[in-house]
């Protein structure tokens, strides 16, 4: 079950060579999850985000995060990685649905299997240990949003219907 993938991977996480880090669970909020065995739990969503601060705060805002896990069962496209990506964050995401249509695993991300949160876990700690490899997919999600803005999906419509046009004639 998706709780049972964010209670492995909210515990898996916890040995990072990284001094501190926080994780806020961010999405539609469903059932509470127990974190410990001693039965304390958080809210979990159904289908939503891990934001990761090394410097956790209490005032946890999309533009402040460190990184980005989306640990996704399926995701049809993933706006929410879109925006990510516009706020230059590095992403761990699932390696299914509409999100392998714009991640590449390395590039702009670490891809892992569904339901895989040792894996999830892994890449994470990956992303707090390797500052260079933060930095460099900041950047390259930085650059990789530009081709989803508005102005060039509007110019590749027009190329299209330019040249559908002109085979008509």
């Amino acid at each position: 079950a998706a709780s049972d993938v964010y209670k492995r991977q909210i515990q898996n996480t916890g040995n990072t060579n990284s001094k501190r880090f926080g994780v806020a669970i961010s999405g539609d909020i469903g059932r509470t999850v127990p974190l410990s065995e001693n039965g304390s739990e958080v809210l979990a969503p159904c289908g939503a985000a891990l934001l990761i601060k090394k410097e956790f705060i209490d005032d946890v805002g999309f533009f402040d995060e460190d990184y980005f896990a989306y640990p996704s069962l399926y995701e049809g496209f993933g706006i929410c990685l879109l925006e990510a990506m516009y706020c230059g964050l590095p992403i761990v995401s699932t390696d299914n649905g509409g999100q392998t249509d714009f991640l590449v695993d390395g590039k702009n991300a670490l891809m892992v299997p569904v339901e895989d949160s040792e894996a999830l876990a892994g890449q994470i700690k990956r992303l707090i240990d390797d500052e260079s490899l933060r930095l460099q997919m900041s950047e390259n999600n930085k650059k990789d949003i530009m081709k989803f803005y508005i102005e060039n999906i509007a110019a590749k419509y027009e190329r299209f219907f330019e040249i559908i046009l002109r085979r008509g004639e």
